[in-house]
Formats: C-alpha cells, structure tokens, sequence
C-alpha cells in the first residue's frame, strides 16, 4: 500500500510539473475555424482540447528541465466537419474525411527559466494524408489528430 501511494504522489508531481512547463493561450477562440465537438460546446471542446494537449507525451518532451514552452494558437482546424442532421438519429456529426484535414496554427516561444528565448516562431501545421499512416491507438483520445501533428 506504501509503494502504491508513493507512486501515486510522484504520477501527480510530474503531471504538475509538465503542465508547468507548457503554457497554452487561444487568440480569439470563438473565430477558429472549426474547434467544435457534436453535443459540446466550443468552450467546453476547448477545455478538453487544453487538457489533452497538456497531457501530450509528445509536448512534454520539448521543453527541458528548467524551461518552459508557451504555445499560443490562433487558429485550429479539427479534422473532419459537423455536418448538420446525418444519420438516423438526426443529430449533427463530425465526419472524418481526407478532404477535411486536421490544421493547428499557433506562435510557439521556448524559454530559460531566466527568461532567455531559446527559440520562437509561427507555425503552421496540416497533415493531408492524415488518414494514410496513422492508427488511432484509442477511440478515447478525442483529438488524435490534431495532436499527432505536433
């Protein structure tokens, strides 16, 4: 039971830790193209968005001890579309097609602890053939794609 709770102490430590080092911020979210989820609203959809993103193994790995990451978007692109009224049930749904590619664009600064700017930009990233070499390891990972293409 000790070795249990000790595990459990270090796991939130480091989750912690991570999200200290990664800071998010969205420029005018309510004009992204398309961050929206079928039965979500755009807020709630980017509250999930945040958290994933955060928890990415991936991100994680960018900033080193002692320095920080901060991502700030300006426009996402989820991939597929909500198409309204599809289906039996008559409910708007996401449909995930290669002519609705996945696209993130954000400005992105890596930093000392001193405040000193390691590397700064403005990316954009799309994947068109998002469908062709990817496998979706879980139908629990709600932003798989966008994710994938950092």
């Amino acid at each position: 039971m000790r070795h249990s709770l000790t595990f459990f102490f270090a796991s939130c430590c480091a989750a912690i830790c991570l999200s200290a080092a990664i800071e998010t911020t969205y420029e005018d979210s309510k004009k992204f193209s398309d961050l929206e989820m079928t039965d979500r609203s755009k807020s709630t959809t980017l509250k999930l968005f945040d958290r994933e993103l955060k928890a990415s193994k991936t991100l994680a790995a960018i900033p080193k001890d002692g320095q920080k990451l901060s991502l700030q978007f300006t426009d996402i692109d989820m991939a597929g579309e909500i198409l309204p009224f599809v289906g039996p049930s008559k409910r708007d749904t996401r449909v995930v097609k290669a002519i609705y590619p996945p696209r993130l664009v954000f400005n992105y600064v890596l930093s000392e602890a001193s405040g000193e700017i390691l590397q700064s930009g403005e990316q954009t990233l799309t994947d068109i053939n998002f469908q062709q070499n990817i496998v979706r390891a879980s139908s629990s990972e709600l932003f798989y794609y966008e994710i994938k293409l950092l």
